[in-house]
């Protein structure tokens, strides 16, 4: 292949995905790292706070936190729209 056809692949590869999304992905997956980790910090210090009792969390609680997430990932996902 000669690099012509490499450029040209290269470019209509970087226009369908954007130049920074490899970036973008990395400052998410990077926020998200740090959210989980004060998550679980905030948890466990929480739990710790109440050692007489064990460390069980309610379905409940589970699914009420799993909707709360999903909800703030549709808000995420509508930023760019602005719907």
């Amino acid at each position: 292949m000669s690099t012509e056809v490499v450029n040209a692949e290269v470019k209509a590869i970087e226009q369908a995905a954007g130049p920074n999304d490899g970036r973008l992905y990395l400052l998410g997956a990077a926020a998200g790292l740090v959210l989980g980790l004060i998550a679980v910090y905030l948890f466990v210090r929480a739990a710790d706070e109440k050692i007489d009792t064990a460390r069980h969390v309610k379905t409940g609680e589970v699914i009420k936190l799993a909707i709360g997430v999903i909800t703030l990932l549709r808000q995420v996902a509508s930023l760019p729209t602005g719907s």
